[in-house]
């Protein structure tokens, strides 16, 4: 099992994030009454104090959408390994076909959360006085190198003809014809099922993993970390709701 993965199977254990989570919610997440700044006075500076605490929320919820799509790619994995359609019209191949589109779009998806992520981390850190971020051409050029086929194969389906994997077009003429009446024992329709299940699940699992590694990576290594930027937003309403921090700063000139 790759760290990846590894890190996946344990993600609603990590003690680093649900503690990160906790202080969010605590802290800075939209429509919280005790938010930091509900004691100044000054209108100036309530104005200029919800507008930091509105780029943290942004750059908070970004990490959450960033997030979520691992999730999904996860959650797309499961769903290619089961048909539950029995009794209905939706076919086997049918099943594949769609849940597969729908793991090339989150793939699609994860790339551009990857730039909105980092968009809302570079205004954080401005507005925040911490170090520009400067990552997002090398985690693409990933993205592309990994996943970039999925995407292209979306794009094509979405804007031109449709790009269909090799084992869903074998199984689904399998199935076609096993269905019109044909019989052969070349034709095994299980084995062809079973094939497409097992080589579709390898590539989005390949998926599911390069994302989580790219999230945790971005998460835990690109500086300005979300732990970073809730700390620093943290002492900056400190100061503001401290006199003493205000006018040492002040008479510091910092």
């Amino acid at each position: 099992m790759t760290r990846a993965s590894t890190e996946y199977t344990t993600f609603s254990e990590q003690e680093e994030a649900i503690a990160f989570l906790r202080d969010c919610a605590k802290h800075v997440i939209p429509g919280n009454n005790n938010g930091n700044f509900a004691e100044v006075n000054d209108p100036q500076t309530q104005r200029l104090a919800n507008a930091v605490e509105n780029r943290v929320c942004n750059a908070v919820g970004a990490f959450m959408q960033f997030n979520g799509v691992a999730e999904e790619l996860a959650t797309a994995c499961k769903m290619l390994k089961r048909y539950p359609w029995h009794g209905t019209e939706i076919s086997k191949s049918s099943h594949l076909e769609m849940t597969w589109f729908l793991v090339q779009n989150l793939c699609y998806h994860f790339k551009e959360k990857t730039k909105l992520y980092y968009n809302n981390q570079k205004l954080a850190a401005q507005i925040l006085g911490l170090s520009t971020p400067s990552w997002l051409k090398e985690e693409l050029r990933l993205i592309d190198s990994e996943m970039g086929k999925a995407i292209r194969d979306r794009g094509n389906t979405v804007h031109g003809w449709n790009t269909r994997e090799s084992s869903i077009y074998t199984f689904s003429m399998v199935e076609l014809l096993v269905e019109s009446g044909e019989s052969s024992r070349d034709w095994d329709l299980k084995s062809h099922y079973s094939d497409a299940k097992f080589f579709l699940g390898l590539k989005a699992q390949k998926y599911r993993d390069q994302a989580n590694a790219i999230m945790w990576r971005c998460f835990r290594e690109h500086s300005p970390t979300p732990v970073t930027i809730v700390r620093r937003f943290n002492e900056l309403a400190d100061a503001v709701l401290n006199e003493n921090a205000l006018l040492e700063s002040k008479e510091t000139g910092r």
